[in-house]
């Protein structure tokens, strides 16, 4: 089924290309086996891809969600944004490939840059996978671990902002305050901020 619908999207892409005469981007996320779950869908919503469409559609099917985009921009740069995506902490789990307006796609190599790396081992990440040198556990952890640590950050964040925000509301009657102990004889502002402030959230 995935060959199927490989093939199909394909084709979709070469249709676009010759409607648009324009390059086409193509965002998919590169997770193993089977891709329709809670972790694919989730990384796919989380990205962040701001680019101007002339065109654009999202295919649903046994390849996971896949983004087809025709741009209005040059394609070496488009290049060049996606390697950005990709070399951010959640983009080393997606591939964003982009082919020009004659529908040759532009590589790492074409701009001077090495082929993208393994998530695992850090080698080469086209070898890794022709050569099948990890196992698809192997493979599915690193993802895994990846997006956890990924969300755990965000978490993070925005748990010890809600803090510091609670901490910065006054009056609250009992409670620190900027400018209240409240009923706490051990516990002032400057010490409770410091102690947000030295928590590693992350970690929960």
């Amino acid at each position: 089924m995935i060959l199927e619908d490989r093939e199909a999207r394909y084709y979709r892409q070469i249709e676009l290309n010759k409607q648009y005469k324009k390059p086409i981007v193509v965002v998919r996320i590169n997770y193993p086996g089977k891709k329709d779950n809670y972790i694919v869908n989730s990384v796919f919503h989380l990205l962040d891809v701001e680019l101007t469409y002339l065109y654009k559609e999202v295919i649903h099917q046994s390849e996971g969600p896949v983004l087809i985009g025709v741009v209005d921009e040059d394609p070496i740069k488009l290049k060049i944004y996606g390697i950005d995506l990709e070399n951010a902490p959640l983009g080393r789990l997606i591939d964003f490939d982009v082919y020009d307006s004659n529908f040759n796609q532009i590589s790492r190599l074409d701009i001077g840059l090495p082929p993208r790396s393994c998530i695992i081992c850090e080698d080469n990440a086209h070898v890794c996978i022709r050569s099948m040198k990890h196992s698809l556990s192997e493979v599915e952890n690193a993802f895994n671990s990846i997006f956890i640590d990924y969300v755990s950050n965000i978490l993070g964040k925005f748990a010890g902002e809600s803090l510091l925000e609670e901490l910065l509301l006054d009056p609250k009657p009992g409670l620190v305050t900027p400018t209240s102990n409240g009923s706490h004889e051990d516990m002032d502002f400057d010490l409770m901020k410091r102690s947000i402030e030295a928590l590693d959230f992350t970690a929960i």
